[in-house]
């Protein structure tokens, strides 16, 4: 932003823009009618990541998956083609039942999906930079990642839950030790800030 203002090009701002096209949105719209998604009824729970070590248990995120079932919003899980596996694995530990779009979507559409989504809950990946370009509240669980450089610059509408460890940042594709950056966040630590986040949220609106 520096080289662009000696550029002599004003910043705008330091939040992350992610312009949807007109045509994603449509798709987008097509695949929500499909499953019956309307906007702010459903969440998004994104399970994977690139690298196993910065990826949060799938049975953690089930039963955080199952509390906001029980809130009355529709779980939606999310990821690519090649995390479809994760998805099941999720799923089939869920007591409630979800929609799994992974695969589903291209980029455009995965934000406008976001966009719509009631919150997100999500490993440290590219899914928390869309959520907040869409300005969608987050709960991000950070494993191996550093939370310093890649949390959401907006803390009070994204909350990223992590366990300090000697050993982040992790380049380990997996774990060499017992995983415990992933191990000591507890599905109660993220539900309490989905709860904190949906409050919020509920309040703004009634305002």
């Amino acid at each position: 932003m520096r080289l662009l203002q000696v550029l002599g090009i004003p910043a705008c701002g330091e939040q992350i823009e992610l312009p949807i096209l007109r045509e994603e949105r449509e798709r987008h719209r097509a695949l929500a009618g499909l499953h019956g998604l309307h906007r702010h009824g459903y969440v998004c729970v994104h399970p994977g990541a690139r690298l196993a070590s910065r990826r949060w248990s799938t049975e953690r995120f089930a039963k955080v998956a199952d509390w906001l079932a029980q809130q009355g919003l529709r779980v939606v899980i999310t990821g690519t083609n090649a995390e479809d596996g994760l998805a099941r694995e999720l799923i089939a530990s869920m007591r409630a039942p979800a929609i799994n779009l992974t695969g589903a979507t291209d980029l455009g559409m995965f934000a406008a999906l976001l966009g719509d989504a009631r919150l997100l809950v999500s490993n440290d990946t590219g899914a928390s930079h869309i959520a907040a370009a869409m300005r969608t509240p987050s709960v991000i669980v950070c494993a191996g990642s550093d939370p310093e450089r890649w949390a959401p610059l907006d803390t009070e509408r994204h909350h990223v839950v992590h366990h300090p460890v000697i050993c982040r940042p992790c380049t380990h594709d997996r774990c060499p030790f017992d995983h415990p950056c992933a191990l000591a966040v507890t599905t109660e630590a993220v539900i309490q800030r989905a709860r904190i986040l949906l409050r919020k949220e509920m309040l703004h609106a009634v305002a």
